[in-house]
């Protein structure tokens, strides 16, 4: 797995390739939860290029997003291919984590 961070638009974008499993999780939860803070709360994740995650991988978005929620920030998945997309819905996370389909829509929707 990779990850890349941009900042756009007062929001950071981090952009992850590979699949997201027990392996890697501690990687994704070093570089996403490291990204959070109160001067950071806006936080887009690119799934675009994700192949696979488990429930370790999902653990650690929550555990994210629970964060990002007390400080009162947003934060958007986009671009996860059909499969993936499937697992956050089958597993309840897309009721708590908004994904969309491009980053143009994320970041418009981290920002309200």
């Amino acid at each position: 797995m990779q990850i890349s961070r941009d900042d756009v638009a007062n929001t950071v974008v981090l952009r992850i390739e590979g699949w997201i499993d027990a392996t890697t999780s501690s990687e994704l939860e070093r570089e996403l939860l490291g990204a959070i803070s109160p001067q950071s709360s806006r936080v887009v994740l690119d799934f675009s290029s994700v192949a696979y995650i488990s429930s370790a991988g999902l653990r650690i978005v929550l555990a994210a997003a629970r964060q990002i929620r007390t400080l009162h920030g947003g934060f958007v998945i986009f671009g996860a291919e059909p499969t993936v997309q499937r697992v956050f819905e089958i597993s309840g996370f897309a009721r708590i984590i908004p994904l969309v389909a491009s980053e143009a829509e994320a970041l418009e929707l981290v920002q309200r």
